[in-house]
């Protein structure tokens, strides 16, 4: 499926949240655009060997084993709202499910069915313009991370967001800049809090190249 031929308010649910043989077109386009930034996104969790860590978020699932690799007995747990996501990754890791290495679990993020201060780190890409509370978001990740773990959130920043045809209000994006980012976290009790930017060529889903910047939180629990 072409999905530069969805009309964008589509595009822009399925971003959200993706349903169907649409949603998992749409996933398999967001990862492709989204590999080195997922990628840089994982670089900042310090992953050492035993841990276990929380994604929110899975897309398709082809970078899990990519994260799992980055330190030995690496454990992964994904939560999303997309059942389509969900069982696309769940396929695409089959032998970690079947092993014990990789949990997924449908669930919200302000709402999620893990103990207290059970992860050792947790990450999230893309996400945080679809929640509808993001302070709650934020203190329910907190909750469950252990203390002084660390969180990395990757969120488009404004001026990226000001050239897309897709983040906006409209479309159910809720675009924010490093200060808001910045409150955000310090108000859902995480410490140690700074952004950084990625920058990278991407292309949009008709092709036209473009420069995209990212904001990039790194705050501990």
């Amino acid at each position: 499926m072409d999905v530069s031929k969805l009309a964008p308010a589509e595009l822009a649910s399925h971003l959200g949240n993706p349903q169907g043989e649409v949603g998992l077109a749409v996933g398999e386009f967001m990862n492709r655009l989204n590999l080195k930034l997922s990628d840089d996104a994982y670089g900042r969790l310090g992953i050492k060997a035993g841990n276990h860590v929380l994604e929110v978020g899975v897309g398709n699932g082809l970078f899990i084993e990519s994260l799992l690799n980055r330190a030995p007995q690496t454990r992964y747990t994904g939560v999303d709202i997309s059942e389509t996501m969900l069982a696309a990754s769940a396929k695409a890791n089959k032998a970690s499910v079947e092993s014990g290495r990789v949990k997924f679990n449908l669930a919200s993020v302000d709402d999620m069915p893990l103990d207290d201060a059970s992860m050792d780190c947790a990450v999230t890409v893309n996400c945080i313009y679809f929640w509808p509370e993001p302070l709650k978001a934020l203190a329910e990740i907190r909750r469950v991370l252990k203390p002084g773990s660390c969180l990395v959130v990757a969120a488009m920043s404004p001026e990226t967001a000001a050239t897309s045809p897709l983040a906006t209000r409209e479309h159910g994006f809720r675009i924010y800049d490093a200060d808001a980012l910045k409150q955000m976290h310090n108000a859902a009790g995480f410490s140690s809090i700074t952004i950084d930017h990625y920058h990278e060529n991407a292309q949009r889903p008709d092709g036209t190249p473009y420069a995209r910047k990212y904001l990039m939180v790194r705050a501990l629990a």
